[in-house]
């Protein structure tokens, strides 16, 4: 079993966009050529005769890549909660876990 090599291609640019401008900053042409031969054993390889035996195939790919970047403008503030008064309350009354005098708070059940 053969395992095809990886193709790996790159692009780097400094570009200055709005949110929700696209711009092309890359692109790579690739083109492929191939000739297959397709014959019958013995009979193809016979001179003057053989080609009666064997037919030919061409094959041409090309692939283009182009990178396209859109940037999204994201304010952090739209995604992190509001803090609530209880939040604030909690916070400012036991801002390490404990109460005000340092001690680990034991609660009414222990």
């Amino acid at each position: 079993m053969e395992i095809p090599p990886l193709k790996s291609s790159s692009a780097e640019s400094s570009i200055a966009l709005s949110s929700g401008q696209t711009m092309a900053i890359g692109g790579l042409i690739s083109s492929q050529a191939s000739k297959d031969i397709y014959k019958v054993p013995l009979l193809g390889n016979l001179p003057v005769i053989g080609n009666l035996f064997k037919s030919t195939s061409f094959t041409r790919n090309e692939t283009e890549l182009v990178i396209l970047v859109t940037p999204t403008i994201v304010d952090p503030a739209e995604y992190i909660p509001q803090a609530t008064q209880e939040m604030k309350d909690f916070t400012r009354e036991n801002p390490w876990g404990g109460t005000k005098d340092g001690r680990e708070d034991q609660g009414a059940d222990r």
